[in-house]
């Protein structure tokens, strides 16, 4: 949720947080057990263009009524309830998702990367298309799998075939150091460009402050555009004050 937020940030939205009725602390859904109105998503504001970020929501497929559970999505402002009925709440309708992220903690492996691609298909299958169309605009993120691990030689290939093949996807590879590097860069996004990229861009952030004593290294994967940062500790499921989150 966090890289989210920090990518619709460097493209100048506003963000902010909106807790469920009587809550003064941020709650996190970390399952797909429970009624969205019970938990805390986030807003993004930039003019006219509103979004919000839910975590673990469930959402109709793309092709027929299969139900999915994504880990964040990026939906429609207010087609999420905010309030509970007597009625169990429903699965958001696909044309109301905009875009969704998965996140592992894993090392991104080819059938990491044929797992996600199997999502993208069944809950969002026009960004597989090679039609330009389908590209999002007002800067949102497509479809993007976000790992902790690296990429293995193999999958770097498939990487590559994806690529040529237009999928409109992102795979954001050692996201804690791209994270990290997005933070301290201020405006900048952990999806978009390479991590040499995110670093460099980093330390020029930093440089009348640290004098750019950020070390950089090239030896990292040119087809992603992420950056990441320290692991962040696992999310206890539990309330957290609006102070505790770092967006």
């Amino acid at each position: 949720m966090v890289g989210v937020v920090q990518h619709y940030r460097a493209y100048g939205y506003n963000t902010s947080i909106q807790n469920p009725a009587g809550a003064h602390e941020f709650r996190i859904k970390l399952s797909t057990r429970g009624h969205p109105a019970d938990y805390s998503h986030v807003v993004c504001e930039r003019g006219t263009t509103v979004c919000e970020l839910h975590s673990n929501l469930s959402v109709f497929g793309g092709h027929d009524s299969g139900i999915f559970c994504v880990d964040v999505a990026i939906v429609n402002s207010g087609v999420v309830p905010t309030t509970k009925s007597k009625k169990p709440s429903q699965p958001l309708q696909n044309s109301d998702l905009i875009s969704f992220a998965e996140a592992k903690k894993l090392v991104i492996y080819p059938m990491l990367l044929a797992q996600f691609l199997g999502i993208v298909h069944e809950v969002t299958p026009k960004f597989l298309k090679r039609d330009k169309k389908h590209r999002l605009e007002d800067d949102h993120l497509h479809p993007a799998l976000i790992a902790l691990g690296s990429l293995t030689p193999n999958a770097r290939d498939i990487l590559r075939s994806f690529k040529r093949r237009k999928y409109k996807i992102t795979i954001a590879e050692l996201f804690d150091i791209r994270l990290s590097a997005a933070a301290r860069g201020g405006n900048l996004s952990p999806f978009v460009g390479t991590i040499s990229e995110l670093l460099k861009g980093s330390a020029a952030a930093q440089a009348s402050s640290d004098n750019g004593n950020c070390a950089i290294t090239d030896d990292v994967d040119e087809l992603s555009g992420i950056v990441t940062t320290e692991a962040t500790a696992p999310l206890l499921e539990r309330e957290i004050s609006d102070a505790e989150i770092p967006f």
